[in-house]
């Protein structure tokens, strides 16, 4: 089994990606591939609908180019889900975000959370896009560490990610928390060892994880899409009438 994993992003240090990588490899079957890419162009941060509006074609593009290179499934790593209901219209192979996967772990486990976002700016289409979801009753709160994206790369954000998970436990109304960047995971592990170490039981889902493990399940039992939900349509077409 192959499966593509797309950070929709520019300019991501290859240090990153192998990181990413290496991290995703921990948790899927020893036969699995994994191959994380970045964007060659595109913006280098989604943090607003704007953003997000401007990497959906570059992401098209590469999942095309990945079905066709034989990948097996996609994910797009990424809480916005950017593009995702869209480039199931052109291609044929499993392709899912961390959004949904994260957040469809919430449904079967925890009544209340809080999303985990990296900046304020990041808010706004959050909400929106838990108020358009079958999740807005569970989601109880949105709050941020107020950092960037590019700091999250190259920076230890740890502390700030731990201090403020530590303040939603002590606050009593949340069941757990979803790290609402697919960046956070280089923090996931300390996060975990600090909450065991002070004896604090506490959920917290991190959504690149849960997202890998679910596509690789997908491509195991040959689910994908329904091309009645998502008509297909050739992307060569749809880009020659642009």
């Amino acid at each position: 089994m192959k499966l593509k994993v797309i950070i929709p992003v520019a300019g991501i240090p290859e240090t990153e990606i192998v990181s990413s990588q290496n991290y995703l490899k921990k948790w899927v079957d020893k036969d699995t591939e994994i191959s994380v890419s970045s964007l060659k162009d595109g913006p280098k941060a989604l943090e607003s609908d704007i953003d997000t509006a401007y990497a959906i074609p570059y992401i098209a593009k590469v999942a095309v180019e990945a079905e066709e290179e034989g990948y097996d499934g996609i994910l797009i790593s990424c809480f916005d889900d950017p593009g995702l209901e869209a480039i199931r219209e052109i291609i044929n192979i499993p392709i899912i975000g961390a959004f949904n996967s994260s957040m469809s772990v919430c449904v079967h486990l925890l009544g209340k959370i809080c999303i985990v976002s990296p900046s304020k700016i990041c808010v706004p289409s959050t909400e929106r896009k838990v108020d358009s979801s079958i999740y807005k009753k569970y989601v109880k709160g949105i709050r941020s560490i107020e950092t960037s994206i590019e700091d999250i790369i190259t920076g230890d954000i740890t502390n700030k990610l731990y201090n403020l998970i530590e303040l939603l436990y002590q606050e009593g109304e949340y069941q757990g928390v979803v790290l609402g960047c697919t960046s956070f995971y280089c923090s996931y592990k300390d996060i975990l060892e600090r909450l065991q170490k002070r004896g604090i039981d506490f959920i917290v889902i991190e959504p690149s994880k849960v997202a890998i493990l679910e596509l690789e399940q997908l491509v195991k039992l040959g689910i994908r899409h329904s091309k009645k939900a998502y008509p297909y349509r050739q992307y060569e077409e749809i880009i020659n009438n642009l």
